[in-house]
């Protein structure tokens, strides 16, 4: 049921999450990434409302005896899976080309992205601060 609330939720928003098998957690590349740390989390579920509700979240680990929720803005490539105690799962968002389809579209076309922003100067839709363009994707630097 809680997986069927999280695809749910993470439809609504037009973003997937994929979930670790238990016993996993991401470790990124740089410990930059990580966003915040919140506490008194429950279940999986809600840590991933809590990085649907940053914009600037990719990838979160979630500990269900802890209760601890980590956001991280990098994107599962940028950092790997390490296996740790049986109450760790990561997941994260499903990245695809159509999520940046706007690249270099003009500025209305990602006012309410949170994938792409819109670069003042040229009034276009660029890849957000720490961020490159791949040609394809927005990646972590």
């Amino acid at each position: 049921i809680l997986l069927c609330c999280l695809l749910t939720t993470a439809s609504y928003q037009g973003d997937y999450f994929t979930l670790s098998g238990q016993g996993n957690r991401f470790q990124p590349d740089d410990n930059a990434q990580l966003l915040s740390t919140i506490s008194n989390v429950d279940v999986t579920a809600s840590c991933a409302i809590y990085c649907l509700e940053n914009t600037f979240c990719r990838t979160f680990n979630f500990d269900s005896t802890t209760h601890q929720c980590e956001l991280y803005e990098g994107w599962f490539t940028a950092g790997n899976f390490i296996s740790t105690n049986a109450s760790s799962i990561a997941g994260w968002m499903e990245i695809n080309s159509a999520m940046f389809s706007s690249y270099n579209a003009s500025a209305d076309q990602c006012q309410n992205s949170r994938y792409l922003s819109v670069d003042i100067a040229s009034g276009r839709c660029k890849c957000p601060a720490r961020t490159f363009w791949n040609g394809t994707f927005c990646l972590n630097q």
